[in-house]
């Protein structure tokens, strides 16, 4: 009780003495003169005055009784609101240990957000709701993919509109009213036949609440509810923010794990499509570390020079390639940048068996922070082209050796036939100028336009090998035109 309270109570606890008091004066007052009456009689009068004084105490009393029962009254039910309050906030601190469990579990999104869903259904005692994440189309343009979806049909979207049939909400209003929270970028609230759905006529009125989930001033996402008894305020939604600040990291972690995903998918397919590329290649590809063993080789590589990928790791450069090729290499990695040392050109590679093989390309070393890292290099097989292209020189070698002994010799016969020649046409010639009989001379005229013939065919031969050797030379004779002609 409070000082006041015990003042009054001691005061209204000597009431019955002063009353006790008055009626003695009173008494005595009939047996007194008249000055000792007066006298008692304004005693009485006090006394009077104290009595309504104790009654006003009482009825003080009454009041702060009647006060104090208000005050336990509104106690009780600000215990009773606390113990509410205590409940939903237990309630809420089980659904994120849920949430966090799962998450921790590496739970699938959709088991995850179903679970977070169906809580959040029934910490505000709504009838249906959704999860959605929000996400980027390659045209920049922001969309909604519901994650989790509780309590909505999948039929054609209905949107406002007159009071009729009772119809749940569908797919195509949630997307509507998604699409309205990140238009508006802040909390939505519909109801009555603006809300999704259509209600009984006599039931309560449809409600809907769609909440952005934000991390910092970005919407990562878009949580919904509908049909709560009473409706939705801001308290509710205050009340939510603890899970709806899970939900937004969630989606967050989520959408961060989703893009690494995304992205080793893509580098792994990347590396898929070279390292088919490399190990289908027709060329010898390798890499080289300075100390001289090999980073990579492709298979090409392996199977032209005849070694298994085990002995790969144990190879060194040197190992593989001609002698005289390592003054190359080792002018290649003491260089100090890619532009001070020309590429190789040319290597002869020294296979398991023992075969040299002759190859064409380039390989450039690659620096890091002006240190020779690796190698990289692509070589062509050229062996079989060389034997090729000596096979075809010593061909021709031959041929032109050929043709210069042929042409020797048909020099050499042609000066052989022609000496002799000369001197059958002569002494043709002289027979001719003796007296011969008409036969005679008919057969020495004969033996004479042969011996022409022969002597005109060896120097067409003549001029021919003249030809050939590059040697022809052009003579100034006198000659006519209209015999030429004829």
């Amino acid at each position: 009780m409070s000082p006041p309270a015990l003042t009054i109570a001691r005061r209204a606890a000597l009431l019955p003495a002063l009353l006790a008091a008055v009626a003695l004066v009173v008494a005595a007052a009939g047996s007194m003169a008249p000055a000792q009456g007066a006298a008692a009689l304004a005693v009485a009068c006090v006394l009077g005055a104290g009595a309504a004084i104790a009654a006003w105490h009482r009825r003080a009393i009454a009041r702060l009784r009647a006060d104090l029962a208000s005050r336990d009254q509104r106690a009780r039910t600000d215990q009773a609101r606390v113990e509410q309050a205590l409940v939903q906030s237990n309630d809420m601190l089980a659904v994120l240990g849920r949430v966090q469990a799962r998450f921790i579990a590496d739970a699938e999104p959709e088991v995850l957000f179903d679970s977070l869903l169906r809580d959040l259904l029934v910490i505000t005692s709504s009838e249906y709701g959704f999860i959605g994440e929000v996400c980027t189309s390659s045209q920049g343009a922001q969309y909604l993919e519901l994650h989790a979806v509780a309590n909505v049909t999948w039929g054609d979207g209905g949107g406002p509109g007159p009071a009729g049939g009772v119809r749940p909400p569908n797919y195509g209003e949630m997307v509507a009213v998604s699409d309205r929270v990140l238009g508006l970028g802040e909390v939505l609230w519909l109801e009555g036949r603006y809300a999704p759905g259509r209600g009984p006529a006599d039931g309560p009125v449809p409600a809907f609440v769609g909440i952005p989930l934000l991390k910092g001033t970005r919407i990562v996402g878009v949580v919904g509810l509908g049909n709560r008894p009473g409706g939705f305020d801001q308290a509710i939604v205050d009340q939510l923010q603890p899970v709806l600040g899970s939900c937004a990291n969630i989606l967050e972690a989520y959408k961060a794990e989703t893009d690494r995903q995304r992205a080793e998918e893509a580098l792994k397919e990347s590396e898929e499509r070279y390292r088919d590329l490399f190990d289908n290649a027709s060329d010898l590809i390798h890499s080289v570390r300075p100390d001289g063993s090999f980073a990579y080789v492709n298979r090409a590589w392996r199977e032209t020079l005849g070694y298994d990928p085990a002995d790969v790791e144990r190879l060194t450069i040197w190992d593989v390639v001609d002698p005289a090729v390592h003054a190359s290499y080792r002018t290649l990695f003491a260089a100090a940048g890619e532009d001070e040392v020309a590429p190789i050109r040319e290597v002869t590679f020294l296979a398991r068996d023992g075969r040299r093989i002759d190859a064409e390309g380039a390989e450039s070393c690659r620096f890091v922070e002006g240190v020779p890292a690796v190698t990289r290099a692509v070589f062509r097989d050229v062996t079989q082209r060389k034997r090729t292209d000596e096979a075809l020189r010593a061909a021709k070698e031959h041929a032109e050796a050929a043709a210069r002994a042929k042409s020797q010799f048909l020099a050499n016969m042609s000066h052989e036939i022609r000496t002799p020649m000369n001197a059958v046409i002569g002494m043709t010639g002289l027979l001719l100028d003796t007296p011969l009989l008409p036969e005679q001379r008919d057969f020495v005229e004969t033996i004479r336009t042969a011996s022409d013939t022969l002597l005109t065919i060896i120097d067409d031969i003549l001029d021919y090998l003249k030809i050939v050797s590059g040697r022809l030379g052009l003579e100034q004779q006198p000659f006519y035109g209209h015999e030429c002609v004829e």
